[in-house]
């Protein structure tokens, strides 16, 4: 038997799934105790796993696969989505993309709206006590596995005169990047991270709006730009800002310089405002595999599923040790503060939709350049 970290112990304890039915209320269904040793028999029994949202290059991704099926035996079938589409296909909607899965990885907003549809499966794995209380719901219907903060990847070629605030962008005259507000989270915790930066809020996310509008203005916004997108969108030259995550601004500074390195970047946080946010680790409540899904969800939450995580550059939800040669290639951690998770929790789908609409009335308004 493997055993990944002190919470793959020789018994998981008591463990539930919760149904929760949309007619009637949450319905709890407990199953009873298993040792590992069950746990693992019932998943090589079900022998795969459909996953959605965790694809190949992604933190919660193909190498947390490699390894399940190297250790247990498990065949993971995983199609490549966003939030908003892992919700469709949890709830079966007829155009969802996988009409059957068992487990998926989610933005934290969207993970509390599949809870209240009822659509989630209750486990709370071995790793509850070390999990953050924010980060989880009470009965293990969502666990954030791992987060991110929003970050500015800079050309290095600004030396000392990088921008490691908003402030400093706005009184820069470059191209700046930013992911699509309409369609994904990235930009709209962009937008969310300018108005804390520009003293404004949850609440109050016009500050935010604003600070894009001028840059809208003023030529200098491109919009629809992730790392994902970043070298065939035309636009790598001319952009020197591009605001992400941390660990895709991390991950696309390696990347770059292995394929130009003459082309380097540096990254930060930035020092007047950023958000961290976290994705979640849920289980459908009609997995066809949900012993797999367990297993899965353990293995992601052990030390060495934690670790799997942080060589993407995401920060591990639980507080493991990072070899000191990761550790040295990170964002310093003076850069993060406990606010930014504070604020990030705060981000709900309902100011999700206020960003989107006063996005699309005042800042598309100024004909910001669009990459393809």
């Amino acid at each position: 038997m493997v055993r990944h970290g002190k919470a793959f112990r020789k018994y998981l304890g008591c463990f539930s799934l919760l149904f929760a039915l949309a007619a009637c209320g949450e319905v709890g269904i407990n199953y009873p105790t298993l040792d590992f040793t069950s746990l693992i028999s019932r998943a090589k029994k079900e022998g795969q796993i459909v996953s959605v949202g965790m694809h190949d290059g992604w933190p919660t991704g193909q190498k947390i696969w490699d390894d399940l099926n190297l250790y247990y035996g498990l065949k993971d079938e995983d199609t490549d989505m966003g939030s908003e589409k892992i919700l469709k296909c949890f709830r079966g909607d007829s155009d969802a993309l996988v009409s059957s899965p068992d487990i998926g990885d989610i933005g934290l907003e969207y993970a509390r709206e599949a809870k209240s549809q009822g659509l989630l499966a209750g486990y709370q794995t071995s790793y509850w006590d070390e999990i953050p209380t924010w980060a989880k719901d009470n009965s293990g219907q969502y666990i954030v596995s791992f987060t991110g903060t929003l970050a500015f990847l800079y050309d290095s070629a600004f030396g000392n005169e990088a921008p490691k605030s908003f402030a400093d962008i706005a009184k820069g005259d470059y191209k700046v990047g930013v992911a699509s507000v309409a369609s994904g989270s990235t930009g709209q915790f962009s937008v969310y991270a300018a108005a804390l930066a520009c003293g404004g809020g949850a609440d109050n996310i016009e500050p935010g709006i604003a600070f894009f509008k001028q840059l809208a203005k003023q030529g200098r916004l491109v919009e629809n730009l992730k790392t994902d997108n970043l070298p065939t969108s035309g636009y790598e030259d001319q952009i020197r800002v591009l605001i992400s995550w941390d660990f895709s601004a991390l991950a696309y500074r390696d990347e770059a310089a292995a394929r130009n390195p003459a082309k380097s970047y540096g990254a930060c946080i930035p020092s007047d405002g950023s958000v961290t946010s976290g994705y979640a680790s849920i289980i459908s409540k009609n997995a066809p595999h949900p012993y797999a899904a367990m297993l899965a969800r353990e293995y992601l939450l052990s030390d060495a599923g934690q670790l799997d995580i942080a060589s993407f550059y995401a920060t591990p939800i639980r507080s493991v040790k990072l070899p000191s040669e990761l550790e040295d290639k990170r964002i310093s951690r003076d850069q993060y503060t406990s606010s930014q998770t504070e604020m990030g929790a705060k981000f709900t789908l309902d100011l999700s939709k206020k960003i989107k609409k006063a996005w699309e009335t005042e800042v598309e308004t100024e004909a910001p350049i669009r990459a393809q």
